[in-house]
């Protein structure tokens, strides 16, 4: 659009007429909506694409639920020795930082390959897309700020899965069970179906929260809720926690799950064998150092007449319990881990929280031994432990320790038994396939690690384990190989041997130390007066290929005197084979 005046600027003459010209180029206009629009239809699709893609990744500071692919994947590259895959000795991992360990990948040739390639597709956010140079410069930073926004105001998602299972003979998983009746063993068919939900106003602050049905509880050792009416199956509320970040500090409230050292949910000293936990937990982490403090509530114990052998008369009486544990892990390099830690199972019959305890700079050696405690140190379960895992070439071998009791007075030992567990392992890559390796591993849990001369005092939680899944009186060698299909598909083989005495976690009264000492290893008991001895093969494959997991795998065990009673070697068969769909989860 232009305008003009003319005429002559004399005094005998009229002023001039101003005059409006107007011009219009079509083509060029329809051009430049055209871009703008394109531009505009760009900067949609990038932000719908990130904040509400079908498999976006989760908030970074939501944790990763127990059996994550992501555990198996990072664990593979580390066995072949890609040393930014080695997050922590402590589980669950954040979100953030798995990402924070996918962007040193680059750093190490053993980082490379589908399987890190797979990682990467799943936690790292696409980047911004590619814009003409000709963009307005606002227009393109809203692209990109689309593009790269990693807040999710709200998440919704959920997981389906189906199992079947095939037992022939007998059931003996989990192993600190025993071996038991297949009609005691895991159902043929188990269905499970979750839904979850997670809002966050900042990338500091995360809310989640998940409930679960599933078809039955029989032999699942992670159910804490009873059965649904007259129902064989549950609904329940599964991980459900509010996790925040201040600077280096690591903020979790809520119910979840803890594994210090060991594998995957497996620790002699802190374990997920078994239901969640109600728990505050609090981390801080630097380069060189972790520590993690946790206060948890665990169930309450009523102790009664007949179960456990007290005076006749005795009334029944309920005990709170209480779990504490803090635990220091030192990294002066990528090449060499060492922690140490403790933990306290208190039970009470007032309400049971103690303050002393939740003090997580305060060792609890010392509080136990406050003279103004006195009359409450013999309710309390105390357990150090500690570990050290090395890098040799690009494997890697460590132990680990647990001592629940010792006794260093020549008087006791020969009244008390020793209280310990102890593991060593081995692990070397294989220089065929992908991430091939093959590891090893002995575990010894003494006769009566774990065990107490009364049930509210056993490390336990509603009846399973908080520490090994052999539970005490029990050792395992075993001898592993994996290789993977491209970054999803896992195929891997186990043999070894299990040995078994007659003490169980869950048995009442309750059998302890005290009066024990010299017994041969395993020790048994009169109801279960032999050593149960087994081989065991493992064969299977695992898809991992998140939305979508599939398992198959066959167990064998070839068990002589099988629940602890004079039997001839007889093989027990397991077949297992789930599938999932996973949507936005975790």
């Amino acid at each position: 659009m232009t305008g003009e005046t003319s005429g002559a600027n004399s005094h005998n003459s009229l002023p001039a007429t101003p005059t409006l010209t107007i011009g219009f180029n079509a083509s060029g206009a329809i051009g430049c909506l055209w871009r703008r629009a394109r531009y505009l239809i760009l900067a949609c699709v990038a932000a719908v694409s990130v904040r509400a893609g079908a498999q976006s990744p989760p908030h970074a500071l939501t944790t990763l639920t127990p059996g994550d692919p992501a555990y198996a994947q990072l664990a593979a590259l580390d066995r072949v020795g890609c040393r930014p895959a080695r997050i922590s000795p402590h589980r669950p991992f954040y979100v953030r930082d798995v990402r924070r360990a996918i962007a040193r990948f680059p750093e190490s040739p053993a980082c490379g390959g589908p399987v890190a390639a797979a990682l990467a597709a799943r936690f790292v956010r696409p980047p911004a897309p590619a814009l003409p140079h000709d963009v307005a410069t606002d227009l393109a930073a809203a692209v990109h700020e689309s593009a790269t926004d990693t807040l999710e105001t709200f998440r919704l998602g959920g997981q389906a899965t189906i199992r079947g299972t095939a037992l022939e003979r007998g059931e003996f998983e989990p192993l600190w069970a025993g071996v038991r009746p297949r009609d005691e063993g895991t159902p043929p068919v188990v269905a499970d179906a979750r839904v979850r939900a997670g809002w966050s106003a900042s990338d500091k602050l995360v809310i989640v929260g998940e409930l679960y049905g599933q078809t039955s509880v029989r032999n699942d050792p992670t159910v804490r809720q009873r059965a649904l009416r007259n129902t064989s199956g549950i609904v329940d509320a599964g991980e459900s926690y509010i996790n925040a970040a201040l600077g280096r500090v690591d903020l979790s409230f809520g119910r979840s799950w803890e594994a210090w050292l060991g594998d995957d949910r497996e620790s002699m000293a802190l374990s997920a064998n078994g239901p969640l936990m109600d728990r505050l937990e609090i981390g801080i982490r630097w380069r060189v150092a972790e520590v993690r403090a946790i206060i948890a509530s665990v169930n309450d114990v009523t102790m009664t007449a007949e179960l456990d052998s007290l005076v006749p008369g005795t009334p029944d009486t309920r005990y709170n319990r209480w779990l504490y544990g803090h635990i220091l892990t030192v990294k002066p390099n990528d090449g060499l881990e060492l922690s140490i830690g403790e933990t306290i199972l208190s039970s009470r019959t007032t309400f049971g929280f103690d303050l002393a305890y939740a003090n997580p700079a305060m060792p609890y050696v010392i509080t136990q031994n406050d003279s103004g405690r006195a009359g409450t140190e013999g309710r309390d379960n105390l357990i150090a432990f500690g570990g050290v895992r090395a890098r040799i070439g690009g494997g890697h071998v460590g132990a680990e320790l647990v001592v629940d009791d010792v006794q260093i007075d020549s008087k006791d030992r020969e009244k008390t038994a020793d209280q310990l567990a102890w593991r060593l392992f081995a692990s070397a890559p294989v220089p065929v396939g992908t991430a091939t390796s093959v590891r090893a591993e002995f575990t010894r849990i003494d006769s009566y690690t774990y065990m107490r001369d009364f049930y509210t005092d056993v490390y336990q939680q509603y009846d399973k384990p908080l520490g090994s899944v052999l539970g005490p009186a029990a050792d395992q060698l075993r001898l592993t190989a994996e290789t993977w299909v491209g970054g999803g598909l896992k195929v891997a083989g186990s043999v070894g041997t299990w040995r078994q005495g007659g003490l169980r976690i869950d048995q009442r009264p309750s059998n302890g130390p005290n009066g024990n000492a010299g017994k041969p290893f395993p020790a048994v008991t009169p109801s279960r007066p032999e050593v149960q001895t087994a081989f065991l093969g493992d064969v299977g494959a695992d898809y991992l290929g998140h939305p979508i997991l599939g398992t198959i795998r066959l167990q064998l065990a070839q068990i002589r005197n099988a629940a602890n009673v004079s039997n001839p070697a007889a093989l027990y068969v397991r077949v297992i084979v789930s599938g999932s769909y996973a949507f936005r989860y975790p």
